[in-house]
């Protein structure tokens, strides 16, 4: 069982170190994430006593104002991480300072042609609304004052995980044991690892994880648009070489998140600015030549479309204007999931347990579903008198989060493949796939809801 690998964990020290402090819950990372899970616990009227504290190896507060330039960090924050926000008391603080909805997805191939666009499933409390672009400093700003107001969380910035200890009997009644760089041991019930994809806590406590490389980096950038309309759209493109994705920020401001061969983005993050807009508008316009046998797909596509009727006629993305200064940058992309996502007395939420690739935007949005799935199970065992850190409530954690996190996870990673190669049957199931797909709404509808949905 994956709970009794603590006899032989992997980066484990031994001896006593003092000084000794206590928290029933130690949050090592103090992003996203794990910032949301340390306010939920704060936040929640049951779980007051609960002692919670926040490791954070960056400086944790940021200068943000209105008049600071775009970041090209950004997420794209489903309906239903909204509504977590809501509980926590922090979306009136994001949506006061700076964020941008959108209610139409446009996806289309460049080789065929094919499309499908998604619109708010009219079915759901959120009928106006797909998800929200958010840049990632607003959430942790919001987040941040959030932790402030918790009177039963603390954070210490600057610091950083350095060993997880281990004497003969544990610490009392064998909780958990750290070590921080500054020195200090804290003892805990439940260590959660929150520290993203090259997390210190998963190494540390020995969870394996299974990891690939992706043969893309994503060029990611923040751009001034020609927009008609109020900018509500996002927008992507499948080109043979990776999708190119444009995401709203304001009216006239958006998101640049481009895939591409390793080389052509290093190439594109060191070009000219006008080059590179030159290189990007081509990307998302010019058409896409097909070989003699894709072509023969287009056909059958072309007449598949002359028989179903498309609900919306074929639209076009804004021209992109500018590329804001020193806001180029390329990202490695890669797959990573750990087959445990818990061990004894240690718990891993967000990018510490599994990472995807963006071409779906759901990201963050798993690993918010990490946090309030925790919290709530937290929660559950306080209620019943349980230890927070024993394995029934670790492996309940795990079970529902593999559950729903493991078909999405396996659902990029196929779509990436899908669109990663021109391979005739490949082009055929996916550009008949989007057609009919993009025709029948109950299906549309379904892959929204699923995707606002964090559990």
């Amino acid at each position: 069982m994956v709970l009794d690998k603590m006899a032989g964990l992997r980066g484990f020290a031994t001896g006593v170190h003092s000084p000794t402090t206590f928290s029933d819950v130690v949050i090592v990372g103090g992003g996203m994430v794990g910032a949301a899970l340390a306010c939920a616990i704060g936040k929640d009227p049951l779980l007051q006593n609960q002692k919670v504290l926040v490791v954070e190896r960056s400086p944790f507060l940021t200068k943000l104002t209105a008049e600071s330039p775009y970041s090209n960090r950004v997420s794209s924050l489903s309906n239903g991480a909204v509504e977590f926000m809501k509980t926590l008391g922090i979306w009136k603080t994001i949506a006061d300072f700076r964020v941008k909805s959108y209610n139409h997805l446009y996806v289309w191939d460049s080789d065929t042609d094919s499309r499908i666009d998604f619109l708010p499933n009219p079915d759901h409390t959120h009928s106006d609304v797909i998800a929200y672009m958010v840049e990632n400093d607003v959430i942790l700003k919001a987040l941040r004052e959030g932790l402030a107001a918790c009177e039963n969380v603390s954070v210490q910035e600057n610091v950083s995980l350095k060993t997880v200890l281990r004497n003969s009997t544990f610490d009392r009644d064998g909780w958990m044991k750290i070590e921080l760089d500054t020195g200090e041991t804290i003892s805990t019930r439940l260590l959660v690892g929150a520290d993203g994809w090259q997390s210190r806590v998963r190494q540390k406590c020995g969870l394996s994880c299974n990891e690939w490389q992706y043969d893309q980096s994503a060029v990611v950038a923040t751009l001034q648009v020609q927009s008609i309309g109020g900018n509500s759209t996002a927008w992507q493109r499948f080109l043979p070489n990776g999708p190119v994705a444009l995401l709203p920020l304001s009216d006239e401001m958006s998101s640049l998140v481009w895939s591409t061969s390793r080389s052509y983005a290093r190439e594109l993050v060191q070009m000219e600015d006008s080059k590179f807009v030159d290189a990007l508008n081509s990307a998302l316009f010019d058409q896409v030549l097909p070989d003699s046998h894709v072509a023969y797909v287009k056909r059958a596509t072309d007449l598949l479309g002359s028989i179903v009727d498309s609900p919306t006629p074929r639209q076009l993305p804004p021209a992109v204007v500018s590329v804001q200064k020193g806001s180029r940058a390329c990202v490695p992309l890669s797959f990573l999931h750990a087959p445990d996502y818990v061990t004894h007395r240690v718990a891993l939420v967000g990018d510490a347990a599994h990472r995807v690739h963006p071409l779906a935007g759901l990201g963050v949005n798993l690993g918010l579903g990490d946090a309030l799935c925790l919290k709530e199970l937290i929660g559950d065992a306080v209620s019943k008198g349980y230890d927070i850190g024993e394995d029934r409530t670790l492996l309940e954690y795990q079970s529902q989060r593999l559950k729903h996190n493991v078909p999405i996870m396996m659902t990029i990673d196929g779509l990436y493949r899908l669109y990663s190669t021109r391979w005739l049957p490949s082009v055929l199931i996916r550009s008949l796939g989007l057609n009919v797909t993009n025709a029948i709404a109950p299906i549309k509808n379904s892959f929204v809801a699923g995707a606002e949905n964090l559990n």
